[in-house]
């Protein structure tokens, strides 16, 4: 397998899926496996039963390796059949699969301390409007001001736009948002998506935990799952065009017998949420 690094151009290992490249090789040289779509197979295989890949990060390795193969380093002839059969692997054996959702736990903890960092009320209104990372980090005081019954959430990659009803949004953490803000016209946070994002795993390190600020997504689809909220009502408060394949099957997660108790004995937290408004379909409410 070395000739193959080898035969990289100088400039390849300044390359984003480098990384990808290194750990593939090194992975079928110590196996001893000569690099074929097979051995792709082989090793996304290997990565999914250890509870290493999802379904999506299996996405991006194929089309990093394919990458490589269209330089010349690698054989070429992959074919996308991995993902099926590596989302197999995670909807067949979920007990192989780390946890991907915030524990309520976790949220309860922050929620209840005494003087909380921008990140820690961040975090907890995260996870209870199920906001993307980036649309938190985005989010300007006049869109969640006391006495509002809905968000229109900025989305960049989404194709609607939707109105996000706040009834679920504890008020604590709404107003806890708000005392953050510095000005009117910025956000409120006053973190860039990547600091929000380094910050969040630091406070989940505090707490013995690994997650990064999409686990609150996770956590936000399972709790209202749990408190029976429909999927076609949670994939819309998630932007997910599939209620099926994105919802339920990668988004909703079976909670421990602990973390339920938690959800159902903290009531001012965990809330229901309400089917939302799009434009073009349902009036929104007026104020």
């Amino acid at each position: 397998m070395q000739y193959k690094v080898a035969a990289l151009r100088e400039d390849a290992s300044q390359h984003k899926y480098f990384q990808t490249l290194k750990r593939y090789l090194a992975w079928a040289a110590a196996n001893g496996y000569e690099d074929s779509a097979a051995t792709i197979d082989l090793w996304c295989t290997h990565l999914a039963a250890a509870g290493q890949c999802s379904g999506s990060t299996c996405d991006q390795y194929i089309s990093h390796l394919n990458h490589f193969a269209t330089m010349g380093v690698l054989a070429e002839g992959r074919v996308p059949a991995h993902k099926q059969l590596i989302r197999g692997i995670i909807h067949t054996h979920p007990e192989k699969c780390t946890v991907k959702y915030l524990p309520p736990s976790a949220v309860l903890r922050i929620a209840h301390m005494t003087d909380p960092s921008p990140v820690h009320i961040g975090m907890c209104f995260q996870s209870t409007s199920g906001l993307r990372g980036g649309q938190l980090v985005l989010l300007k005081p006049h869109q969640i001001q006391s006495g509002r019954s809905h968000i229109v959430p900025p989305y960049k990659k989404a194709k609607f736009t939707s109105v996000l009803p706040m009834s679920h949004i504890p008020p604590q953490f709404v107003n806890a948002m708000l005392s953050l803000a510095s000005s009117s016209d910025r956000p409120i946070l006053g973190l860039t998506k990547v600091q929000y994002r380094q910050a969040f795993k630091q406070v989940c390190a505090e707490l013995d935990i690994a997650f990064t600020p999409h686990a609150a997504r996770h956590l936000f689809c399972s709790y209202q799952a749990l408190l029976g909220v429909p999927a076609e009502v949670r994939a819309a408060h998630l932007v997910h065009a599939d209620p099926v394949k994105t919802t339920e099957r990668v988004y909703t997660h079976e909670l421990s017998a602990q973390e339920k108790a938690i959800v159902f004995g903290n009531t001012d937290i965990f809330k229901p949420a309400h089917p939302l408004y799009q434009f073009g379909a349902i009036q929104a409410p007026a104020h």
